[in-house]
């Protein structure tokens, strides 16, 4: 096994023992040092590479609320491969979701309200941010 094929099982491991005991999916609450913010960095940038569609959509949404719970900060590596994925997925649902998370990227003042809400599910995460986007063109103002 090489190192990436490692990172990203161990990846896996945490996220499903994690997954497994949680009963809601809330925004991350954290709030982490500089050192790990470039982990962070790093290491879901590596996730949003793996080529395995449901866990890239994890990592979207992971990504997403972690950038609504610091939306000051950068994630260089993790904003490329967003818009790599907007562009280049090879499913609709990644490259839709990518396309969110990447509006979120932008914008994160935008969204929020969703940064204050819990959602039961990553589904229910990206239909709030959909609806979020969707708003300002159906409003008459």
């Amino acid at each position: 096994m090489n190192k990436k094929q490692m990172v990203l099982a161990a990846l896996m491991i945490c996220a499903i023992a994690n997954l497994s005991q949680a009963q809601t999916f809330y925004p991350v609450l954290k709030k982490y040092s500089t050192a790990d913010k470039e982990r962070l960095d790093k290491t879901y940038a590596t996730a949003l590479s793996s080529g395995h569609n449901g866990f890239i959509e994890a990592a979207l949404a992971i990504v997403t609320m972690m950038k609504l719970d610091l939306p000051a900060d950068e994630f260089p590596m993790i904003r490329d491969e967003i818009d790599y994925l907007a562009a280049h997925s090879t499913t609709p649902m990644v490259r839709y979701r990518a396309c969110l998370a990447g509006a979120v990227f932008a914008h994160p003042a935008m969204f929020t309200e969703e940064a204050a809400h819990q959602y039961s599910d990553s589904d229910a995460f990206f239909s709030a941010l959909a609806d979020r986007k969707t708003k300002p063109l159906l409003s008459s103002k």
